[in-house]
């Protein structure tokens, strides 16, 4: 795709508004390869309590983050002396409940060219721990998205060790039947849940044809823990809820295999989710439940996994052939 005359790769979601390139998800980013001399951006963020944040990638190791003020801003991403070709990623590390870009004008010194697609192509579906929320704090810290970091979860680690694009679906504290609450409340939050975002983006790309994966990965659940408490009655209609999310996510994209996530941060609901995986299977589905249950420090922000506790994390997945 061309973004301000350029050519380049894009991974992830993202929209274009008035001509600017707008990503949506935790980890969308274009990326292009080439002798580049220079990069600089005319950039648009609008903050929802917190700003956005950029990364810009340069061979994959060299990484430099960016805060995406409110309003208007320029800013010089890279500058160097072009003499050899380099690959430059630039990638949003938040997520867009709490901070939105709309990058209005790219500007490249140097001939770049797009980077080549991947053969595999996975779909993460998730929440707080999907984005890497607070994975660069510790606990005991106040939450901010200086704090968030998808550059360090699991899905990226995962796809890059796997070589595989990607797309995101993930919000923070979001759920099946209830987002995240607190102990001493007692009725379900049921605005904005997974089922109605993933149905929300299933529609905004319903003319999309080509769009296809290969894995889908459903890590959700913790959230919703904070409500059912171990109450049958609740358990049973969460299970209802999500046995008829993963055959939504499974009729909209038939051909990929979906792999269910749980257990890194509680494990209340794991027999309830192993059945739902179980039986679908069973009638036919292709589907795996990973149990992702282990020894880890959880000591990153709100007691969220920590950078190592997402490698882990990773290489569990890997270990259990997906």
């Amino acid at each position: 795709m061309k973004i301000s005359g350029y050519d380049v790769k894009i991974n992830g979601k993202y929209h274009i508004s008035d001509g600017a390139f707008c990503p949506e998800q935790s980890g969308t980013y274009i990326e292009f390869r080439g002798p580049v001399r220079k990069i600089e951006v005319d950039i648009i963020g609008r903050s929802f309590g917190f700003p956005a944040y950029l990364a810009i990638m340069i061979d994959e190791t060299d990484v430099r983050y960016f805060e995406v003020k409110n309003g208007a801003d320029h800013q010089v991403l890279y500058e160097g002396d072009g003499g050899k070709d380099i690959t430059v990623r630039i990638i949003k590390t938040t997520e867009e409940q709490y901070g939105t870009v709309a990058i209005q004008k790219l500007d490249i010194e140097g001939d770049v060219r797009p980077t080549s697609d991947r053969d595999k192509r996975f779909l993460f579906i998730g929440d707080s721990i999907t984005c890497g929320y607070g994975i660069d704090g510790v606990n005991g810290e106040l939450f901010t998205t200086a704090s968030e970091n998808f550059l360090k979860a699991y899905p990226y680690l995962l796809a890059e060790k796997l070589h595989a694009d990607y797309d995101t679906l993930c919000w923070s504290g979001d759920g099946i039947i209830s987002r995240w609450i607190p102990e001493e409340e007692d009725i379900p939050l049921r605005e904005s849940l997974i089922p109605d975002l993933f149905w929300k983006d299933l529609q905004k790309n319903a003319p999309c044809s080509d769009i296809w994966y290969t894995h889908i990965f459903v890590n959700i659940g913790t959230n919703d823990a904070s409500y059912t408490r171990g109450i049958p009655e609740r358990e049973e209609r969460f299970a209802e809820l999500y046995r008829a999310f993963l055959l939504d996510v499974h009729e909209a994209y038939a051909a990929a295999k979906v792999y269910v996530v749980y257990g890194v941060m509680e494990r209340s609901l794991a027999s309830v989710i192993q059945k739902i995986v179980r039986d679908l299977k069973n009638d036919g589905m292709r589907i795996e439940y990973l149990d992702c249950s282990g020894n880890y420090a959880l000591d990153a922000v709100d007691g969220h996994p920590s950078e190592a506790d997402h490698r882990a994390l990773a290489e569990r997945i890997i270990e259990q052939g997906i």
